[in-house]
């Protein structure tokens, strides 16, 4: 029996929380009737009770509560006091309650009137208008859905037990027009996957036996001579195969392969051997080439920039400039190197005899130019100063390419082949 069809939220007097069976034990003493309720401790008999006597007051009823133990008492009258119902009790139970304190209680208790409390109705349709959408929930949730007669609880309660048992979800999706398997065909096809589980226990693993891929349905005898000859000749080339990728595995320092596929992998290396460039073959084996593929690639960039910039300024620019601070120069002469009155500024000139001490000769005459010598030199430097000894870009350089890294001065044709070749391979 649901009891929310039974009782409306308006017509339940309830100050404390009630579950439904205490809900319907209070029911059945506002309609008259006794019983008994009985319960281990921490069931809410405490609490059923609160309630009882709550519904009784607001029925304009006389109510009695005895116990055997004074503690039962303290605890309802507690939880009346606690919701503020603490004054319609008058307490008799104490050894110092006198006719004198009983007649003061009665006349402060009187003398408070009728308590207001407003919203009440609204509070109930609200409460009901939840109790409704959670219920709709629930019969949703229970409602077969057609033509499987599965309800949405069942399936995820299956859901639930399967992953207790620790068995993964599969990635295959059914068909779309499995929403429409009524329950006979899903036990017709679950009959089937059982039967071929079945013989997959007999069989083994089907991508392990020697027929997979084969259609027939039936062979004559002919056929089995014809099939005898291939499987001959199959063997004699797959005994040769097998023979040639055993040397190629020890030839390689690989583990011997016991499978095709294992063999293609192995023929696959070897062909990526092949193809590629000079390279320090223990370096290669490092583990940066899987964790740090990206700081590589930042590392030879900065190779790139530094040779770039080199290259651009080595015929024009003096020893000491590569080493000189031109920052502040270069700032300056970007500043004021356009306007019609920069020879007026201090900071102009300096910076233009900056350029002049570290060229062999006389500076270009174009801003763009003179500009341009100042850039190229500024990012010879960072990429200098990124790739020294002491720097981290200088560690990854050395464990990437091993004997072939010589910071600056790498190599970068053979850099940039060595990373295209692991790029494609």
């Amino acid at each position: 029996m649901n009891l929310d069809d039974l009782l409306q939220p308006r017509e339940m007097i309830h100050v404390t929380d009630a579950d439904s069976s205490q809900a319907m034990a209070i029911e059945e003493v506002r309609q008259g009737r006794n019983l008994v309720i009985q319960g281990p401790p921490g069931t809410g008999k405490s609490q059923t009770i609160t309630n009882l006597i709550a519904a009784a007051v607001q029925s304009r009823k006389k109510v009695l509560f005895v116990a055997e133990k004074m503690a039962a008492l303290e605890v309802v009258k507690r939880r009346l006091d606690e919701i503020g119902l603490g004054d319609m009790c008058l307490e008799m139970h104490s050894n110092k309650a006198n006719k004198k304190a009983v007649l003061n209680e009665l006349e402060r208790t009187l003398s408070l009137g009728r308590p207001e409390i407003g919203g009440i109705a609204e509070q109930a349709d609200q409460l009901k208008a939840h109790r409704d959408r959670l219920n709709l929930h629930v019969r949703i949730l229970h409602h077969p859905l057609e033509p499987s007669d599965v309800t949405p609880y069942r399936a995820i309660g299956e859901l639930v037990r399967l992953r207790a048992k620790g068995i993964s979800p599969n990635d295959f999706q059914l068909p779309d027009t499995a929403a429409r398997w009524a329950t006979p065909e899903v036990k017709a096809r679950c009959n089937l996957i059982e039967d071929l589980a079945q013989h997959m226990r007999i069989l083994g693993n089907p991508m392990q036996h020697p027929w997979r891929g084969a259609q027939l349905e039936s062979i004559l005898p002919t056929d089995c001579d014809r099939f005898a000859d291939q499987a001959k000749k199959l063997a004699e080339k797959l005994q040769q195969l097998t023979s040639v990728a055993t040397q190629l595995a020890e030839l390689l320092k690989c583990s011997t392969p016991e499978t095709l596929k294992e063999i293609s992998a192995l023929a696959q290396l070897a062909k990526q051997i092949s193809v590629a460039p000079p390279l320090d073959w223990l370096a290669m084996g490092d583990e940066i080439w899987e964790t740090q593929r990206r700081d590589i690639e930042k590392v030879v960039e900065l190779v790139a920039q530094y040779q770039r910039s080199h290259r651009a300024l080595k015929d024009i620019l003096s020893e000491a400039g590569w080493s000189s601070d031109v920052a502040e120069a270069r700032r300056n002469f970007a500043a004021y190197g356009r306007s019609w009155w920069r020879f007026l500024s201090s900071d102009y000139r300096k910076s233009m005899a900056v350029l002049r001490g570290i060229l062999k000769g006389d500076p270009p005459k174009s801003f763009k130019e003179r500009l341009q010598i100042f850039d190229q030199l500024v990012t010879a430097q960072k990429a200098a100063r990124d790739l020294s000894d002491t720097s981290n870009s200088q560690e990854i350089g050395r464990r990437a390419f091993g004997s072939l890294w010589s910071g600056i001065d790498t190599d970068l044709p053979a850099c940039k082949a060595i990373l295209q070749w692991d790029r494609e391979y």
